[in-house]
């Protein structure tokens, strides 16, 4: 029997040599497999790093891009406002161009009567006159070929004929006081 207790121990003993060289082989390919997981676990963490800092900066950009479409959304509504405001005064412009003609039509229907002559002209020679005194006070057409001042050049002050206007159009008032340098007539008008 010790030859049978020998081979008992000796099969336990090369079971227990091949349970360890497998529990090493084995431990051995557990350790390694446990360095890829984790070599891969590492990597997978990066990427979703990565992928979380790109999520990040695309909702930041697409933040921005909400806040541009707001104000060109708002730039739109202005546009749409100063159309509008731009319709509404060339209409203005038009009605105003159409008073402006009528106004110019006036004027020169008007034009027309102050050239018409109410009397005879009037003439005075060189010198100092009074209106209300030496002529009645009106609406003249003074022509001559002098210096014409009115008020002592106050009201007016102009050169008539040579080197100056042919004719001059003013009002003459009571108390007037008119200075001629040379004979001028006074034709009185509408």
């Amino acid at each position: 029997m010790k030859t049978k207790g020998s081979l008992t121990h000796l099969l336990w003993g090369a079971s227990c040599v091949g349970i360890g060289v497998l529990a090493y082989l084995s431990g051995s390919s557990v350790g390694r497999a446990a360095a890829l997981d984790s070599a891969i676990v590492n990597r997978l963490a990066a990427i979703k790093a990565e992928a979380d800092a790109d999520l990040r900066k695309t909702k930041a950009d697409l933040a921005a891009g909400d806040a541009r479409l707001a104000k060109l959304d708002g730039y739109e509504g202005k546009i749409s406002r100063l159309d509008a405001d731009l319709k509404r005064r060339e209409s203005d412009l038009a009605g105003l161009n159409t008073r402006v003609i009528g106004k110019q039509t006036e004027l020169a229907s008007l034009t027309g009567k102050v050239e018409k002559i109410r009397s005879k002209p009037i003439d005075l020679p060189a010198g100092h006159f009074t209106v209300g005194q030496d002529i009645r006070a009106g609406r003249y057409v003074v022509v001559g070929d002098s210096n014409f001042i009115v008020n002592g050049g106050a009201k007016v002050n102009t050169i008539l004929g040579e080197g100056g206007v042919e004719r001059f159009v003013c009002r003459l008032d009571d108390g007037d006081e008119i200075e001629a340098a040379g004979e001028n007539r006074y034709y009185p008008v509408e």
